[in-house]
């Protein structure tokens, strides 16, 4: 499976969501997102651009 998502670059959560990924689960620090057996880990929003999300790691499973 072919990843178009780059680990340091910000994302909307539309854009997440449009790849078909899904919000897992979300920490006081971290959104996981998941779709079949890629994990993705983003930063939660800071309050100066709240619906943009940084790409922190991409795993597989």
């Amino acid at each position: 499976m072919e990843n178009q998502f780059v680990i340091g670059n910000s994302y909307t959560i539309e854009d997440i969501e449009k790849e078909g990924f899904k919000k897992v689960k979300q920490t006081s620090v971290v959104m996981f997102c998941r779709k079949d057996n890629v994990l993705l880990a983003f930063d939660i929003p800071k309050p100066q651009a709240p619906k943009i999300h940084k790409l922190l790691v991409i795993t597989n499973d």
